[in-house]
């Protein structure tokens, strides 16, 4: 319950923001039914029916409150060093959304919590890369890596990073690690770019 209660200002405040955005109601209103606030989330659904909200927004959000309200709300917990799965949501819908420095600022603070989880530094690296912010996105999946030497995304986008500076070597051994941290990648060749 807890989970739910840490991301609804975020949340929240990514709404009010932003209330054209479908994912962002969607999130909120299941943030609202897995901390048992599904009578907040009814009051606030008639509010929008009022203000004219979008009939398929109106739709899939009552489908989430009358599932709290049966009691059929399911909660997965998060991993030991990884920040709630809503708030990772949020973070990756700021990110979809082109909202890169407010994603960055959201996954900082998120890091003062978690600052173990090579899945926030891997976000980060991703996101300035995106804001072209070569060195800061490099030093996020560097963090990632010493974190979790095993994950080939975070190789792999350190290749990136890395090739955007135009290390080559090192940008290919980067994507060679990759491939040995997920072989099963080569076959699609997930990792390796044909050359321009």
């Amino acid at each position: 319950m807890e989970q739910p209660l840490d991301a609804l200002p975020l949340l929240r405040s990514a709404l009010e923001a932003h209330p054209q955005i479908e994912q962002f109601w969607v999130s909120y209103f299941e943030a609202l039914s897995s901390a048992g606030k599904s009578s907040r989330a009814r009051a606030i659904l008639e509010v929008g029916k009022q203000n004219n909200l979008q009939p398929e927004i109106v739709t899939r959000l009552e489908t989430i409150v009358l599932r709290a309200e049966a009691g059929n709300d399911m909660q997965h917990p998060a991993p030991r060093n990884n920040p709630p799965e809503l708030r990772i949501k949020l973070l990756a819908q700021l990110y979809e959304s082109g909202l890169h420095r407010q994603m960055i600022d959201a996954a900082q603070q998120l890091l003062e919590s978690f600052p173990k989880s090579a899945l926030l530094h891997n976000m980060l690296g991703t996101a300035y890369l995106d804001l072209r912010q070569y060195n800061l996105d490099r030093a996020g999946y560097e963090a990632a890596i010493a974190l979790a030497p095993d994950c080939a995304e975070a190789h792999n986008n350190l290749g990136n990073a890395l090739e955007n500076q135009g290390n080559l070597q090192a940008a290919v051994t980067s994507y060679t690690q990759a491939l040995v941290c997920e072989p099963k990648a080569a076959r699609s060749n997930m990792f390796l770019k044909e050359p321009d």
